[in-house]
């Protein structure tokens, strides 16, 4: 089975050199590693296209009903769920739990 490309990879990738350098010139009082991570998830939302972005912004770390996304954000659940799926599939900002037929959505970080 392929890896998947998730956008964390790259970005981690790119700052975690910094964060660390930060750390050794005592320049940042704890562990870069540990900062790079917190780092992500606002740097990976922040890249979001807009639709993406509205939607993410309504959702916590429990667990919530497409229908519920979708009335908060004033779209229809098909294309709240599709912009899900698309964030699923391209980060790990999101979650997806199964109840039945129906998805259940959360945040996967706690920021």
């Amino acid at each position: 089975m392929k890896e998947r490309d998730y956008k964390e990879n790259k970005i981690y990738a790119a700052i975690i050199g910094h964060c660390e350098g930060m750390e050794r010139a005592g320049k940042y009082e704890g562990n870069g590693h540990h900062l790079a991570q917190r780092l992500l998830p606002m740097i990976v939302a922040g890249l979001l296209p807009e639709k993406q972005k509205e939607i993410y912004d309504v959702l916590t770390t429990s667990p919530m009903r497409t229908s519920e996304i979708a009335e908060k954000v004033g779209m229809s659940t098909g294309i709240v769920s599709a912009q899900l799926c698309k964030i699923l599939d391209t980060s790990q900002l999101v979650g997806r739990k199964r109840s039945g037929r129906k998805c259940l959505w959360y945040r996967s970080y706690s920021v």
